[in-house]
């Protein structure tokens, strides 16, 4: 009898223990692409939090990180987040590491459920501060049954003609906070007001609230009162919004196919006074390009941006070659493949490096120069071993090369 009763407690025990959230875990990151990451972030109703960590970042924690092993950071996280351990040294996200001056500090990104960036925090290095970031974005998420109601009946107000200045204000507010568009009714209402009303205090959080995207007549206010931002809040706080405004809206741009929205932010880049302007805006053409799978708009700014400031930057002729292999691979383009083949030689000539190597290997397989691919495979896993890092990718490309040759 006795020996029934233990076993009756312990299996009471076990499903105590099952049903009992624990704690004692780490943050949870999902290890798919980002736009996987976004998908659950819209299935689940829930934001994305983004920890971003490179190689070449000492102070970027990585999913291991103390930071992020706190019980009530990771509880509160799990719970709240979708969340994404984005390594910056995968090509598919180099464009956003340099629109965004991602991988030299720690930095994490909080993004809405469609995507967009909503914060960008640099530094944190406490689980008491990662907490309150977290808490941050959480507690401002709206009410959306209660709030929701109310934009409806707004909205409908709106289609029906009513334009009170205040009227608009609040909508465009409201319609903000619930993540819907906006666009419309923040142009009219800024439509409503004077040259100096637009200089208020009240006019000009709106218009700061705004630039977080570049589809609405905010930015452009924002740019002609940029002085007055720049002494209250520092130039690079103000340099890191126009950037964080144009990633946004050239995300919108893909959406929506909408090329107007993206020679915009071409326009504001030359409008501003950002470091790095010309690379900046390199990389902000070859997001939009590969969004929209405009690749004569992505191979006509690789080559010009080469030729005029690549010609030796070994990083940036690798990265390029490297792309060239995953786009035009597919089109089969050897001609377009040829000529990444010299960057990746000119990148080698440079400075000689496993990541070169490997670049040149994948391209001449695939235009059908298998002992050449071989050789610079092999040559790439001497250099990852003379350094002591891993070579795991090199190997396998060699290895296919020679069971299974150039096909």
């Amino acid at each position: 009898m006795n020996r029934h009763i233990i076993s009756f407690l312990l299996l009471a025990a076990m499903l105590c223990s099952a049903a009992i959230p624990t704690y004692n875990q780490a943050i949870l990151f999902n290890n798919g692409e980002l736009n996987q990451a976004i998908h659950q972030g819209n299935q689940e109703n829930k934001y994305i939090f983004v920890n971003t960590f490179s190689k070449y970042c000492n102070l970027c924690p990585n999913a291991s990180s103390n930071l992020f092993q706190e019980p009530q950071v990771s509880s509160y996280y799990n719970q709240h987040f979708v969340n994404y351990n984005l390594n910056l040294d995968d090509p598919r996200y180099n464009n956003l590491a340099h629109i965004l001056d991602l991988g030299t500090h720690s930095t994490m990104l909080f993004l809405n459920k469609q995507g967009y960036i909503l914060h960008r925090t640099v530094g944190v290095n406490s689980s008491h501060a990662l907490l309150h970031a977290g808490k941050f974005i959480i507690e401002n998420k709206p009410n959306i049954p209660n709030e929701y109601q109310n934009y409806q009946l707004m909205l409908r107000k709106f289609d029906l003609g009513y334009d009170d200045p205040h009227f608009l204000f609040e909508l465009a507010k409201l319609a903000k906070r619930l993540e819907e568009s906006s666009t419309i009714v923040v142009n009219k209402y800024l439509a409503t007001q004077s040259p100096s009303q637009l200089k208020n205090e009240q006019n000009r959080r709106f218009i700061y609230a705004f630039t977080d995207n570049i589809d609405t007549h905010a930015i452009d206010y924002f740019l002609q009162d940029i002085q007055h931002f720049k002494n209250v809040l520092r130039g690079d706080v103000i340099n890191q919004k126009i950037k964080v405004a144009i990633y946004n809206g050239i995300r919108t741009a893909i959406e929506l196919r909408e090329h107007q929205l993206f020679e915009k932010a071409l326009r504001i880049i030359d409008a501003t006074d950002l470091a790095y302007e010309e690379d900046f805006r390199f990389h902000v053409i070859a997001e939009y390009a590969e969004g929209t799978h405009n690749w004569t708009l992505y191979h006509k700014a690789a080559t010009d941006y080469i030729q005029k400031y690549g010609q030796h930057n070994a990083q940036l002729l690798n990265k390029v070659a490297r792309k060239y292999f995953h786009v035009f691979s597919l089109h089969r383009q050897d001609r377009k493949l040829r000529q990444a083949i010299q960057w990746a030689e000119q990148s080698i000539q440079i400075q000689p490096a496993y990541d070169n190597y490997l670049t040149l290997a994948y391209l001449q397989r695939q235009v059908g120069e298998c002992e050449a691919a071989h050789k610079a495979a092999v040559k790439a896993i001497y250099l990852a071993q003379d350094y002591g890092t891993p070579f795991i990718e090199a190997d396998k490309l060699r290895e296919a090369i020679e069971l299974r040759g150039c096909k």
